[in-house]
């Protein structure tokens, strides 16, 4: 088991326990949500941190701006910049121009991952149906129907993981950690569905 692996297995782990600790004191299932898009944060900067002297790091840069683009959107994190940064930068965030830029760069960071794994694997059928299922994700954000739109997105990571990881002999450890990436945001995530 790989380094990345296993720090994501620890922190889902350590989810996993609070969340069943706070279940048998209280009678519900109650994960830190407030610090899952934090929590990820800090992992994308650990996981660029250990593979710094990889090839392709630039995935693993584009990855943790596009992270930070979607994190400074949670609520937590703005009241954190709001209290002990900046006022106007966190008005700023609470925009409509800025959610749809951070959108934006989100996904097409999504996109662009989709390419690097397709240069990687050379696997067509899984390149278009993860383009399918970006695109499907993108086209249920405008209607009220965001349930769909989270079951495209999950439906997503959870391709791209099996993809990456289906062949042993692969040899890109970026791909692999991008992966582990998108499996501890599906594993996070999910706690949400919990509640």
């Amino acid at each position: 088991m790989e380094r990345e692996l296993r720090i994501v297995v620890i922190v889902f782990l350590t989810y996993l326990i609070f969340g069943l600790t706070t279940y048998f004191q209280s009678g519900s299932l109650i994960a830190p949500l407030i610090l899952t898009k934090p929590i990820l944060l800090i992992l994308a900067m650990i996981f660029l941190v250990l593979n710094f002297s990889q090839r392709n790091k630039w995935l693993l840069i584009f990855y943790l701006f596009a992270l930070t683009a979607y994190a400074i959107t949670d609520e937590f994190i703005l009241s954190w910049i709001e209290r002990d940064v900046s006022s106007a930068f966190a008005e700023i965030s609470r925009s409509t121009f800025f959610s749809w830029l951070t959108f934006l760069v989100f996904f097409v960071f999504l996109i662009i991952s989709v390419f690097y794994q397709y240069k990687i694997l050379q696997k067509p059928f899984i390149f278009f149906l993860e383009l399918i299922l970006i695109l499907a994700c993108f086209c249920f954000l405008f209607t009220s129907l965001s349930l769909v739109q989270e079951i495209f997105i999950k439906g997503f990571f959870i391709l791209y993981i099996i993809a990456s990881n289906l062949d042993a002999g692969l040899n890109d450890k970026i791909l692999r950690v991008m992966s582990y990436q998108y499996l501890c945001l599906v594993l996070l995530e999910s706690f949400e569905y919990f509640i």
